[in-house]
């Protein structure tokens, strides 16, 4: 989509000069800002001096501007890439070219509420089928989207939100429906192996097109090991709406572990510890809302460390000034010997949610753990079996991930697997009671 002969004014602060442009929105959905070339005067010499600010940070300016057609066009998050100056016997004259993280295309004036109001987000890395379609408070919700994506980059997918029911202020609702969207794409984002996210949103009304928001490129990348399948994804929206809640999020910390469990690293060792950084992530939203008790029970570590501490008194008295140092410092820790490991937290939160983990042995999950506390300490992972090994790895964490994924989101039916090559099994396993932690 091209918007030429915009005019306008560029303004950073309490310098603005009158331009002429041209925006460019490309499928992928960057935006790209063309500036006619404009006369080097004291009017527009802050210019140049934005294009060699020094520092951090690429300075952002502000534009407004109309196009011919009557669309205004603004932004407050417009980067200046290039600014070139030219001469001749005319002058010289700076050329400028920019980028935008988000930029307004409005075409008429915004509705009050949202009665009659449609709000479409375009996505990128999205597959659908059909038209899978769901009611919620804010209105009915359909999906639509491409069956093969040779570009996954591109803008293909859409998320349409009709506005039904209760009337209700439209900056409100829009609101929710940037939420409910962005829960929805995660959703969507877990079952077909890819971050999926909104790149453009559009606003139609009774009276036309309003408002195009666009919000600059959000490369999805290759998907991989999906839990559902792009063909069948009306449970997937389903669970979107009915189960993955902001409070489910809130208390779990679900949603943060599944933007890491669809980021997929070239290299295994990364997706290890992508995978157990999500894991890791789950565990600590569990301690922090439920607590884990420590290796003993409180009174009896409470009587240890009074007999430690008092050890170290004793040692401190004949000791040197740097011996004096040291045990201090050894000291110093004992209040913290008691704390839970890692595997402790884990058994906890598994037992607590009653994950299913038939099939999934408990050994292969601590031997996974072992693996990336070598990747992340020592930097590198070696073993008789090579790279095929810490795969197996990653497959038995992002496993792990998903079970704990499904429990949460409390359902029931099939769920694509890679544990023992692909394979598509049935969630929970049938006859299955919850983990059996004694294996760890």
């Amino acid at each position: 989509m091209t918007i030429p002969l915009v005019e306008g004014e560029l303004r950073a602060d309490a310098n603005s000069s009158p331009l002429r442009w041209t925006v460019i929105v490309e499928r992928t959905g960057s935006v790209a800002v063309e500036f006619e070339p404009v006369e080097l005067a004291s009017q527009t010499s802050w210019l140049l001096t934005m294009g060699m600010i020094q520092g951090k940070f690429v300075p952002r300016v502000s534009m407004r501007g109309t196009a011919p057609d009557g669309i205004v066009v603004e932004s407050d998050h417009i980067h200046l890439l290039n600014v070139n100056t030219e001469s001749d016997a005319a002058g010289t004259r700076l050329s400028l070219s920019a980028s935008a993280s988000k930029l307004r295309l409005l075409y008429r004036r915004m509705p009050e509420t949202s009665r009659g109001v449609h709000a479409i987000y375009f996505t990128v890395g999205m597959r659908a089928f059909g038209s899978p379609s769901t009611n919620c408070p804010i209105g009915r919700i359909t999906l639509a989207g491409p069956t093969t994506l040779d570009r996954p980059d591109d803008v293909q997918g859409r998320v349409h939100i009709e506005a039904t029911g209760e009337e209700r202020p439209f900056a409100e609702w829009l609101s929710a429906c940037d939420r409910e969207v962005e829960r929805v794409l995660d959703m969507i984002s877990l079952a077909e192996g890819g971050f999926i996210r909104w790149s453009v949103r559009r606003i139609e009304t009774e009276e036309g097109l309003t408002v195009i928001d666009c919000h600059g490129a959000k490369g999805a990348g290759p998907a991989w090991d999906g839990v559902f399948h792009h063909l069948n994804l009306q449970p997937v929206l389903d669970l979107a709406v009915t189960r993955y809640t902001e409070e489910l999020c809130e208390r779990s910390g679900l949603n943060v572990a599944l933007e890491w469990f669809v980021h997929h690293p070239r290299y295994s060792e990364l997706q290890l510890i992508a995978a157990m950084t999500a894991l890791e992530h789950l565990v600590a939203s569990f301690e922090q809302r439920h607590g884990v008790s420590g290796i003993m029970a409180p009174q009896l570590f409470e009587k240890l460390l009074q007999e430690m501490q008092a050890r170290c008194d004793e040692a401190q008295q004949n000791a040197s000034d740097s011996g004096r140092l040291r045990i201090d410092r050894v000291r110093q820790k004992l209040a913290h010997i008691n704390e839970p490991s890692f595997r402790d937290k884990l058994e906890a939160m598994l037992a607590t949610y009653n994950v299913p983990l038939a099939g999934l042995e408990l050994s292969r999950i601590s031997k996974a753990v072992a693996a990336r506390n070598r990747i992340l300490h020592r930097g590198l992972y070696r073993s008789k079996e090579g790279k095929a090994d810490l795969q197996e790895h990653v497959a038995v964490l992002r496993e792990l991930l998903k079970r704990i994924f499904l429990t949460l989101l409390d359902y029931e039916g099939q769920y694509f697997c890679l544990l023992n090559g692909p394979e598509w099994n049935h969630f929970p396993p049938s006859g299955e009671t919850g983990p059996n932690v004694q294996q760890f």
